[in-house]
């Protein structure tokens, strides 16, 4: 009986030990899961987000800036600045080059779909808008000022149709990177809920089953002390009954040596009565001899 009971109680808290592990690994896949969604989503963020709201946003301030570069062309072109025409040919070539890395940057990251043919979308309007802008700057720069003036319908319909592009492209973005960050606080917030509402579930169990198991090893422990206390009660017993015995023994072994001592009197008794009756008979023995002699003697004489 006493070892069912061990070996329920062991079982009940192997049990108990083995929910609560269950719980700690649910948890850490919880968690782990999470960090790992939410460092790439942070990735995201960090290396395509950032970067392409950055690259869009120079963009569209090359493509305000190269407008005042075709107007300060046509400026020096009528002053006939001939510094101001080298430093704005300069300029040109600068704003063209910056153009073309950021653009090509932006086409390298990592964006989605939506993005890249936004991206797409942008570049034959950007190179219509360069085109005009090198054409202006180079008419300006060959004092053909009216000439160059005449261009500018077509330098401003190429500037409002990449600026719609643009438009369109910072709004994709600026959508997605506002998407992005609304599914990752979402996605945190879910699970910072799971992981809340399972270390709230695997307590609130862990303490109903953790109550069985207290109830069910108290039950236990009473069985196994009122055993110890029965068995303690049949050791008293029997230490009694053996004392009794003992104490039976030795009256028993005391009365036993006075009857050996007795009886050992008795057989002294007995031998000196033997003794005596030897001597007694040695004594008998000499007295018919002696009687023989005589008899002998006598009939000796009558002869």
């Amino acid at each position: 009986m006493e070892g069912k009971n061990t070996k329920s109680i062991k079982r009940s808290f192997a049990t108990l030990t083995i929910f609560l592990l269950l719980i700690s690994a649910i948890e850490m896949f919880i968690s782990i899961q999470g960090s790992h969604t939410l460092s790439t989503n942070l990735k995201n963020v960090t290396d395509v987000q950032m970067p392409s709201l950055r690259l869009i946003t120079l963009l569209d301030m090359l493509h305000d800036g190269l407008r005042s570069v075709v107007y300060s062309a046509l400026l020096a072109s009528a002053s006939k600045n001939e510094s101001e025409l080298k430093s704005v040919q300069a300029e040109l070539k600068e704003f063209t080059d910056n153009f073309n890395e950021h653009l090509s940057k932006l086409k390298q990251l990592d964006v989605t779909t939506n993005i890249k043919e936004a991206i797409t979308k942008v570049e034959g309007p950007l190179n219509d808008y360069l085109a005009s802008s090198k054409s202006i700057v180079d008419i300006a720069l060959s004092d053909k000022t009216k000439e160059a003036t005449d261009e500018l319908p077509n330098f401003l319909a190429s500037f409002k149709k990449l600026e719609t592009e643009l438009e369109v492209l910072v709004e994709l973005i600026e959508k997605e990177s506002e998407t992005g960050k609304d599914q990752s606080l979402a996605f945190a917030q879910r699970n910072d809920t799971i992981l809340k509402v399972t270390a709230f579930l695997g307590a609130l169990v862990g303490i109903l089953f953790f109550f069985f198991i207290s109830r069910s090893t108290s039950k236990h422990l009473k069985n196994i002390t009122g055993l110890l206390t029965q068995n303690s009660q049949d050791v008293n017993s029997l230490s009694e009954s053996l004392g009794e015995l003992s104490s039976h023994l030795s009256t028993s072994s005391q009365s036993q040596a006075s009857s050996i001592q007795e009886t050992a009197s008795s057989l002294a008794e007995i031998t000196s009565m033997m003794e005596k009756t030897k001597d007694s008979g040695n004594a008998l023995k000499e007295a018919s001899q002696q009687n023989l002699k005589l008899v002998e003697e006598v009939n000796e004489n009558v002869k």
